[in-house]
This record gives structure tokens, sequence and C-alpha cells, in this order.
């Protein structure tokens, strides 16, 4: 079964996206209106970390989680949305690879245990050893925690807080805010190619640390901090890959 899942995460589209890359962690627990929605809200990491505990028992159980993952998608998101389509296009690929596994008779598909490993990809919202650790728990609190104190609470004159907030509360032309991946930094241990490449690393929750310490004399300081956290994000990530884009839109 792992295969299978490793399979389906790991597929890219003829441009090289990462198609699973928007479905690996849910939103964030402020996002209201999504959870109000969502009854069952599910996402990849919770489902590799499922595979890796041996709690499906079949592949039906497995492709159930999936098939709840791919409805959540389409009941929340627009019909002509990336995130719409790349869902259809995930649950066709998962029944592609399942009548591959079942024609070869692949022993995944007993439960077997398997080698194979995550494809690493340059995309900080990708499939990762994290799926090994069994630390989704806590990672989804700490990303929720730290959304909950991202926005800065200030006065109409207070001009470098209401920069931050825009910043922070960008929503997209579906409604959806954009800045949550890049509320912190990738994680060392999972992602040591990005503090290879990217010289000085900031993240949100750094900005806003030096926005409570009035670090910044200026919006100016203030500015040349978001350029920095967006350069670096269009620097390790693809061009084509979502957080790319989302970092040239901020």
């Amino acid at each position: 079964m792992k295969s299978l899942y490793e399979a389906t995460v790991s597929e890219t589209d003829d441009e090289g996206r990462l198609i699973a890359e928007m479905f690996m962690q849910l939103p964030d627990k402020t996002n209201i209106e999504y959870y109000a929605l969502i009854k069952d809200p599910i996402d990849f990491l919770i489902i590799g970390d499922r595979v890796e505990d041996g709690y499906y028992k079949s592949v039906l159980e497995f492709e159930k989680d999936l098939n709840l993952l791919v409805k959540n998608a389409k009941a929340f998101n627009d019909p002509n949305s990336q995130i719409y389509e790349d869902a259809v296009t995930i649950r066709t690929l998962f029944k592609e690879k399942m009548n591959e596994m079942e024609k070869s008779k692949h022993p995944e598909l007993m439960g077997t245990k398997s080698s194979a490993r995550l494809k690493h990809r340059k995309s900080w919202g990708r499939a990762s050893e994290r799926i090994h650790e069994r630390n989704i728990k806590q990672e989804q609190e700490d990303k929720h925690e730290l959304h909950e104190v991202s926005i800065i609470n200030c006065h109409e004159d207070d001009y470098q807080g209401l920069f931050y907030n825009e910043i922070v509360n960008y929503r997209n032309n579906i409604g959806h805010t954009i800045a949550d991946p890049f509320c912190r930094l990738p994680n060392k241990r999972f992602y040591p190619t990005y503090y290879e490449e990217i010289d000085n690393p900031i993240s949100l929750k750094m900005i806003r640390k030096k926005l409570q310490a009035k670090k910044y004399d200026s919006c100016h300081e203030l500015a040349k901090d978001f350029e920095l956290l967006f350069s670096n994000a269009m620097k390790f990530n693809v061009a084509n890959s979502l957080i790319h884009k989302d970092a040239v839109t901020l």
C-alpha cells in the first residue's frame, strides 16, 4: 500500500508541478469557512501516517480516505480552480496506479512493506519524510498557533502594522489567503537543501517578532524583509510551483 501512496503523491504534470502539493496539509484551523463546510477534513500527510501505522487493512479502506480528500476539495473549491482540477486528476491517477499494481499482482496491495522512499521535490508543501516521523499532529498544532498570532493588532496610524496585515490577509480570486506557507521557515531536518541554497532565511513569524520589538525604523525596512522572504521562496521553488506563484503575487 505504501508504494501506491507514494506513486500517487509524487506524480507531476507535464510541467513538472507536483499535483498533490495543495493536498499535503489541511487549511489552517482559523479558516472558519472551510471547517464549517467540511465535516471530515483529511490531507495526504494524515493518509501517509495511516499507511505507515498499518491503519488500512485493505486497499478499499485506503481508497475511501482518498475519495474523501477528493470530495472535500471539490466541495470547497470552485470547479474552475486549479485545486479542483487537481483533485479530479488525483482520483484518476490513483485508479490508474491501483489498476497497474493489480495487473502486476504488486505485493503492496496485500499490505507488505516496501523500501521505496518519497521523492523530494522543491516545494515546501510537498510530500516529505514527515510522514515517517508520526509528528503530523504536532506540526498542525504549531501551524495553527503561528497563524493565530500572525495578525498584528494595530492603530490606524501604525503604518508598519497595517502594511504587515495587508500581506498576511491578502486573498486570491477565490477568497483564500495565500500567506500561510510563508509563516515559518522550512524544517531543517526535512529540507536541509533549503539552508544550503538560501543565505538569509526569513519568515512571517520572524518579521512579526521584529515588528513587535520595534526593530524597523521605517516601512521601507519592513518592505526589504518582505522582499527577502518572497525572493527566497522564488529562488528555492520552481517557477511553475504554486508557492513560487504566490510569492510573486505577494
